[in-house]
């Protein structure tokens, strides 16, 4: 993300002088408020200078706007020494806010910036804990169609942030669908600075109400093996049913297709137990069980 100076000088341009003299002497809290913020408007708002304005006008207002002007003025500023010299908030404030999933982002701001073509936005939990809470090396990464990333740095957090993650299954943005998402442990000494993997996992994919969930975990004998889970009456039945992932679909068995409340159940399970409840039924997907590779969504 941008520096201070820079986002200063790209407010000017924009005509808010009074937010471009309150970033450069805000507080690393705020500052670091402004970047989060940024993040989630880029790609609704573009150019990135413009996210980054628009946020800095938000945290320092208060309350979400379009900018004075929908065009840059002229440069008259340098970049060079900025990019090299530039303000950014303290490490410590950066590492624990980026523990707290979209800090900073209102609900007056999603609604301020939803163009309304995804529908109603799926209501994410607010980190109720401010600046200095405790926090931890996350247990869990999580995969999206977007990315991999570590999950919440709050222990606390977890649970409810993997359960809204699996709400997300289904929904449209303006950058991305989201047709899918998977938890996974994380190795013990896993870097910070690399994408996280695992060759175990559990993921869920499909539209709002109409899941599959499958696991892939290690077994006794030291093979990796890919179900999908069901409910008992699984055992009985076959491949009728069809859930859709985005442009591909899924054959399933009626007791595997899962409501979104039923999944997030089974994430939860997961990050407690690391398998799936006692008393599934697991139909073994033998084209993905392998010692040796890691396919399906991931």
């Amino acid at each position: 993300m941008t520096t201070a100076e820079m986002t200063a000088a790209d407010l000017r341009r924009y005509g808010e002088d009074e937010a471009a003299a309150w970033v450069l002497r805000c507080s690393d809290e705020e500052l670091e408020r402004v970047f989060q913020v940024a993040g989630y408007l880029y790609g609704r708002v573009n150019p990135l200078a413009r996210a980054c304005a628009t946020a800095a006008v938000y945290v320092c207002e208060g309350v979400p706007r379009e900018l004075r002007r929908t065009r840059r003025k002229p440069q008259t500023e340098p970049e060079g020494p900025l990019l090299r010299n530039g303000r950014y908030s303290s490490l410590a404030v950066r590492r624990q806010i980026d523990a707290l999933p979209r800090y900073g982002i209102g609900p007056d701001l999603v609604a301020f910036f939803d163009d309304g073509a995804a529908g109603p936005p799926v209501a994410e939990p607010e980190p109720a804990r401010a600046v200095g809470a405790s926090w931890r090396r996350p247990d869990f990464a999580e995969r999206d169609d977007r990315r991999a990333q570590w999950t919440t740095w709050i222990p606390d957090d977890l649970e409810e942030r993997v359960r809204w993650s699996v709400r997300r299954i289904g929904a449209e943005d303006a950058i991305l669908p989201h047709t899918f998402y998977s938890v996974f442990p994380l190795a013990p000494d896993a870097a910070v600075t690399e994408e996280p993997t695992s060759l175990e996992f559990l993921q869920a994919a499909g539209t709002d109400d109409r899941l599959v969930v499958e696991i892939k975990r290690r077994e006794p004998d030291g093979a990796l093996r890919q179900y999908v889970i069901g409910r008992l009456a699984a055992a009985a039945e076959t491949e009728t049913e069809t859930v859709v992932q985005g442009e591909f679909e899924h054959r399933v068995r009626p007791a595997e297709v899962h409501a979104t409340a039923d999944a997030e159940e089974l994430f939860v399970h997961y990050l407690r137990h690391r398998d799936a409840p006692a008393g599934s039924h697991l139909r073994e997907l033998s084209e993905f069980s392998s010692p040796r590779s890691m396919r399906g969504w991931q």
